[in-house]
């Protein structure tokens, strides 16, 4: 009998008290408490989500007043964004495996530009690739 050993090292896990975003299948964005602070969401806040044309794996979030900014809504201890489009456009930048129906992506903690926050795309690691 061969068996393999599931544990914390080789499985992913919540990503726990740091700035990130779950992003599932059918295009919610849930942002943890963490997030929500360094973001500066309140109820009735808009953001973008912006992806860099140069390099397509980079994305980025933005505050915003526009008023064709994503209205974020208050869930929970966090806040969620719906946009499916957008949630697909990410899975294909980080190949997220098509069996996956999320994935866990850190935010930085500070903005880069514009008062934009990177989401941490380089650091994502898809389940099935971490065995």
């Amino acid at each position: 009998m061969k068996l393999q050993k599931f544990n914390r090292a080789n499985t992913q896990t919540r990503v726990d008290g740091k700035p990130s975003v779950r992003i599932n299948r059918s295009g919610t964005f849930a942002f943890n408490k963490s997030a929500a602070d360094v973001l500066g969401f309140k109820p009735g806040s808009k953001v973008n989500l912006l992806q860099d044309v140069d390099r397509p794996r980079d994305w980025y979030i933005q505050l915003t007043t526009d008023e064709d900014g994503l209205k974020v809504r208050k869930y929970k201890t966090g806040f969620i964004v719906g946009a499916v489009i957008i949630a697909h456009k990410i899975f294909t930048a980080i190949n997220l495996p098509v069996g996956e129906k999320s994935a866990a992506l850190r935010i930085a903690n500070t903005p880069v530009d514009d008062n934009c926050f990177a989401i941490l795309t380089n650091a994502y690691t898809s389940p099935v690739n971490k065995l």
